[in-house]
């Protein structure tokens, strides 16, 4: 009697073959639409099978905060290179074309892909691709957005700037690191801050002559500051309280070296103060002495140690250390410090329940951290909620609904 021959016959549905790549995935993640995902915390059903989805689930891939920024609004830069912001808009600020005085849930902004920066004003802002474009949107008076002066509620291409690296704007004036560590800036130059030896206002991208190794740039109300690829710092615009670090208070109209600053690796300024983060982890400012600034010289913040990310607001600071901890010190009146309190610190202290921070953005009034569970938090002042400054001293999360 002839024997059965074997079935040659595809698995079914209901017996499918597993992919070589589940085999690989670590113990506390699964294999699901060809990619290993979290199964140990929030569930969302995402083609099918359970993923941690950070957002949402968009024709099968799930949406993820990769970056924050924050000025007067605050956006988030997306898995998907989208960019999405909340908060005031009397300025065409949010960039979704409507300037519906505010948004209270994150809005997408029109016109921008592709994103792998961002960087929020005061009243503008601006997205970097990752094609080397730049796409700025907002206030315009003094031709901050890199055109002719008038709001655009809706990102417009900065002309004539390509191959950028970094972007920063806050208030009425910008600045680019280009290709070959050049540096332009634009914008209002009242105070000297576009670094070109003059006061006289650029509504287009313009070198800043001598800097040609700059690895970063910050930009504050009125003056500059540009981390060298030594870690070495240069300043320049309005130095009313010493903002620019080289121990007097006159304005600069070309960049000068901050003292004492040696290995810096990140930069934040604001109205009238500037710090830097060290590569020991540690944090020097200089300006202002109301928050964060020490007169006209850099001093280190006591009770800072194994910082990765710097803030500077108007009159507060914050920083973010390796294990995930937010601490704030400064002014506290919007309760952007985070402690629950409204009451001024001049120490650093602990943003209340967030310890597992992956970014940061530090805002005017305003602070906000993206934790591990791609759950974005912010305190501090908040003009999303009633339309006008109110305070919320403790971290609230962001509905993206």
């Amino acid at each position: 009697m002839p024997q059965p021959r074997a079935s040659t016959a595809a698995p079914t549905a209901s017996a499918p073959v597993p992919a070589p790549e589940a085999r690989r995935c670590p113990e506390d993640m699964s294999f699901c639409a060809n990619h290993c995902v979290h199964t140990d915390s929030d569930v969302a059903h995402c083609g099918g099978c359970d993923r941690r989805c950070g957002l949402e689930c968009v024709g099968g891939a799930c949406l993820r905060v990769a970056g924050l920024g924050a000025g007067g609004p605050t956006c988030a830069r997306l898995s998907d290179g989208a960019v999405r912001c909340w908060g005031s808009d009397l300025r065409g600020e949010l960039g979704d074309g409507a300037a519906a005085r505010k948004r209270e849930v994150p809005t997408p902004v029109h016109n921008v892909s592709g994103a792998r920066m961002i960087s929020v004003g005061a009243s503008s802002a601006c997205a970097l691709s990752d094609d080397g474009a730049v796409r700025c949107w907002g206030a315009n008076e003094m031709g901050q957005l890199g055109m002719p002066t008038m709001e655009h509620s809706e990102p417009q291409p900065v002309p004539d700037l390509t191959g950028v690296r970094q972007i920063a704007i806050r208030y009425s004036h910008a600045c680019a690191v280009v290709d070959g560590g050049r540096l332009l800036c634009w914008g209002d130059n009242g105070s000297g801050q576009l670094g070109d030896g003059t006061r006289t206002a650029r509504t287009w991208p313009r070198p800043v002559p001598g800097l040609t190794d700059v690895a970063e740039v910050a930009v504050g109300s009125a003056h500059t500051c540009a981390r060298l690829q030594s870690g070495e710092v240069r300043c320049w615009g309005w130095n009313v309280a010493g903002q620019l670090g080289d121990g007097t208070v006159l304005d600069r109209s070309r960049p000068v070296p901050v003292r004492g600053v040696r290995g810096a690796r990140q930069l934040s300024v604001e109205l009238m103060k500037s710090c830097a983060l060290l590569e020991t982890g540690t944090v020097m400012c200089w300006g202002s002495s109301d928050s964060v600034g020490h007169a006209n010289e850099p001093a280190e913040v006591a009770g800072l140690s194994g910082i990765v990310q710097l803030g500077v607001g108007q009159m507060s600071a914050c920083a973010r250390r390796d294990d995930g901890h937010v601490l704030c010190w400064g002014q506290n009146r919007d309760g952007q410090l985070g402690d629950g309190t409204m009451t001024n610190r001049e120490k650093p202290a602990d943003v209340i329940g967030i310890s597992d921070a992956e970014d940061l953005a530090v805002g005017l009034w305003h602070a906000c951290a993206l934790r591990r569970d791609q759950s974005v938090w912010c305190w501090g002042h908040d003009i999303t909620a009633t339309g006008s400054r109110a305070p919320r001293p403790r971290p609230r999360r962001v509905d993206w609904q």
